[in-house]
C-alpha cells in the first residue's frame, strides 16, 4: 500500500491518484464522515484497532455485535451494495480492486460523498467469532 505525509497525515493512495490540495480539501469531509460513524459506535467493544486515519480504518469486532454494527453503517451508507452470500459483481470487483477485493462472504457497502467514494467491508474470520471492518475513501483523481 502507497502512502505519502502532507504536514504530518499520512494518505494511502490504493493505487488512484491524489492531488495534494484535493486531498487536503477531502480530507476534512471524510474524516468528519469517519468520526461520525466511528462515534455511533463507540458503545460497542472492538476486539482491535489496527489502522484509523482520516482516510481508512479496519477495527476488528466480535459478531456478537454483528448486528449493531450492520445497522449503524447502513444508517450512514445505506444498505450494503453486495449483501453477505451473494456473489459480487465485475463492478464490485472493480470498485474494491485496490482495497483487497471482495468475496461471496463479504458485505459491501458503498456511498458517494461529494464525488468521492466511501466504501465499507465487512470480512467474517474464520472462527466465526470475530469480524474486520474496513472503511476506504476512494478519492477520484
Amino acid at each position: 500500500m502507497n502512502s505519502f505525509d502532507i504536514d504530518g497525515i499520512l494518505f494511502y493512495k490504493f493505487g488512484l491518484r491524489l492531488k495534494r490540495d484535493d486531498c487536503i480539501a477531502k480530507r476534512w469531509t471524510f474524516a468528519m464522515r469517519l468520526n461520525e460513524i466511528i462515534e455511533s459506535c463507540n458503545h460497542l467493544e472492538t476486539f482491535k484497532k489496527r489502522c484509523m486515519t482520516d482516510d481508512f480504518v479496519e477495527v476488528v469486532f466480535n459478531n456478537e455485535d454483528l448486528s449493531e454494527w450492520y445497522r449503524i453503517l447502513s444508517t450512514h451508507l445505506g444498505e450494503p451494495r453486495k449483501p453477505k452470500g451473494k456473489t459480487p459483481s465485475a463492478n464490485d470487483l472493480k470498485l474494491t480492486s485496490k482495497t483487497g477485493g471482495i468475496r461471496v462472504d463479504q458485505t459491501l457497502f458503498e456511498k458517494e460523498f461529494e464525488g468521492d467514494t466511501v466504501i465499507a467491508k465487512f470480512w467474517p474470520w474464520q472462527d466465526d467469532q470475530h469480524t474486520t471492518l474496513r472503511m476506504a475513501l476512494l478519492v477520484k483523481g
